[in-house]
């Protein structure tokens, strides 16, 4: 099978890309739903990609990626599992330190999405992180990447401008 992105793949290999998951996709969004099970299952199915493409939260000048996550399903396959990861990070979310990292993380990048995701969460309302305890959070998952074995394996691509939040 051919899946656009990397060539040919052995029929047996599933993939976050295949065909059957595309439909998949595009009946679920196209009923404006998806199953808790189908979404598990796309989850999973990540960590066989050929290619994982995601964002992040804070890039450090010295090359620190750190995200937020809210159950894994976007920071685990980054971590671990596709052959490649390319992560794209808009130049507005280059930090000088981590601790600057984590801030925009709290009190930028994570009350936004909690709002996108209609989120009943305290930093909705304040645009700040309030230590909330709620079970609607999504601040459950932090990841700090500052090396790798493989070096080719994770790929930053930074744009010039404000992508994302």
């Amino acid at each position: 099978m051919m899946d656009g992105l990397s060539g040919s793949r052995d029929e047996s290999t599933p993939t976050a890309f295949d065909a059957d998951t595309i439909s998949r996709l595009k009946r679920s969004f196209e009923k404006n739903r998806i199953s808790l099970e189908e979404k598990a299952t796309l989850y999973r199915e990540n960590f066989s990609a050929d290619l994982f493409i995601s964002g992040i939260n804070a890039l450090t000048t010295e090359g620190k990626i750190f995200n937020l996550d809210g159950n894994g399903s976007r920071v685990a396959p980054i971590i671990y599992g596709p052959d490649k990861v390319l992560l794209v990070c808009g130049s507005n979310k280059i930090v000088s330190s981590d601790h600057e990292a984590f801030e925009r993380i709290r009190n930028t990048a994570a009350p936004i999405d909690a709002k996108r995701l209609g989120k009943k969460t305290p930093c909705v309302k304040t645009g700040r992180c309030m230590e909330c305890k709620s079970s609607d959070k999504i601040c459950n998952y932090y990841s700090i990447i500052q090396g790798q074995f493989n070096e080719n394996r994770i790929q930053v691509f930074v744009i010039e401008g404000e992508y994302g939040f």
